[in-house]
């Protein structure tokens, strides 16, 4: 009660803020010098994942089938098309910067990840592109965007694989 006195808030209020907590690790709750030095600094309240396309002509022994009701649950964030394939295969696609444009995908992003939160329904996902497989892009604001989607995917990576003309899509966690 005291620290909501002091912060300004009334019961009411305190309902709608994010206990952040329940993402760290014991040892991860220290004080930090300035916000936004936790690796979950930027993630969302559903699990997320920076995702890239794999290319496999066997897929045995690849990774977990996708069953196609998850991948209704399922947003993707794209950027400059790198994830469009999948498109049609997920119940929510959204591309920050069809062109490649830093800029505009950085000030997308977050954005696009509170939509993430109202549209996913219960235990779905977002798929958020892999700005590390863009090794030739080393402006600063993509670098400022390639630090916010590692952030807003708690560091967790995935590789899709699939056959763009029909059958399961596989996933493979790195």
């Amino acid at each position: 009660a005291e620290t909501l006195q002091r912060s300004g808030l009334s019961k009411n209020d305190a309902t709608v803020v994010r206990v952040v907590e329940r993402y760290l690790e014991e040892s991860s709750k220290a004080a930090q010098a300035s916000p936004g030095q936790l690796l979950i600094h930027y993630a969302p309240r559903i699990p997320a994942y920076m995702v890239s396309l794999g290319v496999c002509e066997d897929f045995r022994d690849i990774g977990q089938v996708v069953p196609s009701e998850k991948l209704k649950q399922t947003i993707v964030l794209d950027f400059a098309k790198q994830l469009k394939v999948l498109s049609d295969k997920v119940g929510f696609y959204r591309n920050l910067a069809p062109t490649g444009d830093s800029k505009r995908a950085a000030y997308a992003l977050f954005d696009a990840l509170r939509w993430a939160e109202d549209c996913v329904p219960e235990n779905g996902q977002v798929w958020i592109f892999d700005p590390k497989v863009m090794n030739d892009r080393d402006d600063e604001l993509f670098l400022a965007l390639q630090d916010r989607v590692v952030r807003a995917s708690s560091g967790r990576s995935a590789v899709v694989y699939f056959k763009p003309d029909s059958g399961p899509i596989f996933v493979s966690a790195r």
